[in-house]
């Protein structure tokens, strides 16, 4: 059931656990944006606004920003990081936006971007998913000779 007010988005767990077999790489969330104005859905230009705010905000390093447009309605907005990215896609004839945000690091703050994006794009009531992105450990690397093959 999505949240009808601003409530505090926990930080994510630390990357590193040395018990786990698998290696942290990043934190992907998820947002579910409803109730949000048309007029904010519908402009290009609050999209890109709100991508670069909720990117200040987490301390996270754009290197672009792409913004389309789409006819009669509808907007999809990704701001390329350093850290990875921030996705907006809406549908303002519903009032909703699907959001995400993605980081890996540990000196950004992804809670901080998704708060910005619910602020900034206006959502009355939202929900929010935090997917913890691992890896597998990288198996040995194995020398063609010594695995047989040629050499």
């Amino acid at each position: 059931m999505p949240s009808k007010r601003p409530r505090a988005i926990p930080p994510p767990p630390p990357l590193r656990d040395d018990r786990a077999s698998t290696i942290r790489v990043g934190t992907h969330y998820l947002l579910e944006l409803h109730d949000c104005p048309h007029s904010v859905l519908n402009d290009p230009g609050a999209v890109e606004r709100a991508l670069k705010e909720s990117a200040r905000e987490g301390r996270l390093t754009v290197v672009d920003v792409v913004v389309h447009a789409f006819s009669p309605v509808g907007v999809t907005g990704l701001a390329i990081l350093q850290e990875s990215h921030l996705s907006v896609h809406t549908w303002p004839e519903l009032g909703y936006a699907a959001a995400d945000v993605f980081t890996c690091g540990e000196r950004v703050h992804p809670e901080r971007a998704c708060t910005s994006l619910v602020r900034t794009l206006g959502a009355a009531q939202y929900s929010i998913r935090c997917i913890p992105r691992e890896a597998l450990p990288a198996p040995q690397l194995i020398p063609t000779a010594a695995a047989g093959h040629g050499g």
